[in-house]
């Protein structure tokens, strides 16, 4: 996710003058189209085993629970973040 916005970090910055191009609308409509997708929102299903995954570094920390879906879906998604996360399996 950090890669995808850091076009429009620039606007958060301290001191800098606010303002939005096409670009910037750009990257904000794919974030919401990433966020909404089915693979960032699910409903808990209680009979699916769960991922925890966390990171910190020294501008943030983050963390995710993911379905460890019979399929391999989240195999993919974690393949992404391979060697920038680490994993805590329960």
């Amino acid at each position: 996710m950090k890669q995808l916005r850091a076009p429009s970090d620039n606007l958060l910055k301290k001191n800098t003058t606010f303002k939005w191009s096409t670009n910037d609308q750009t990257v904000f409509e794919r974030v919401k189209e990433v966020l909404s997708s089915k693979l960032s929102l699910t409903h808990f299903d209680q009979n699916l085993d769960i991922i925890v995954a966390a990171d910190a570094s020294d501008y943030g920390i983050g963390a995710v629970i993911l379905h460890k879906y019979p399929n391999g879906a989240q195999k993919k998604t974690m393949d992404k973040l391979k060697g920038r996360i680490s994993l805590i399996l329960p």
